[in-house]
């Protein structure tokens, strides 16, 4: 009997004996971690889950392949040689005519001294002097008044044009 009484005041229920590891509390470090996770699971699921959130990988790999083609498409070569009627009389004759027959000379004066439009005929260029700079101009226009003339004129005449206003700038 007196066996009994001591396996008795050891057991916690029913006579049941627990060892003596199986009787700690768990670790801080054991709960932090859970806590951790378990506030990871919070934030991933509504986040990242495709049913919820709407995100799914290829969505994702789509946008930076969209993005990646601007950027390659803004850096394409210009396949145009703006300056190639420079120094070529005819062709700066041709853009002479062009000149007059465009409203080019109503806005910037039958010589290019300038009326509406800016003075052609000065070193002091709005938008720049150079061959680039002039065929843009002429082609996509500019703010405050200047229009586009893109599909309007042929690319060539816009070079012989260039050429031809490039020619009348005090360089």
């Amino acid at each position: 009997m007196e066996e009994n009484k001591e396996k008795q005041s050891g057991s916690d229920y029913d006579g049941i004996e627990y060892r003596e590891e199986t009787r700690h509390k768990l670790p801080i470090s054991f709960i932090l971690i859970a806590l951790v996770l378990l506030g990871f699971g919070i934030y991933y699921t509504p986040t990242y889950l495709p049913i919820v959130s709407g995100w799914t990988q290829e969505g994702e790999y789509n946008e930076e392949k969209a993005l990646l083609e601007k950027k390659a498409a803004s850096m394409v070569v210009d396949s145009v040689k703006y300056d190639q009627y420079f120094g070529d009389a005819a062709a700066i004759e041709a853009g002479k005519a062009l000149y007059s027959t465009q409203p080019c000379a109503a806005c910037h004066g039958p010589a290019g001294e300038g009326a509406i439009g800016p003075n052609l005929t000065d070193a002091e260029w709005v938008y720049g002097g150079d061959a680039k700079a002039i065929y843009k101009s002429i082609e996509n226009g500019r703010p405050k008044g200047m229009p586009a003339y893109k599909g309007q004129i042929q690319t060539d005449d816009v070079l012989k044009l260039t050429a031809f206003v490039h020619s009348l700038s005090a360089k």
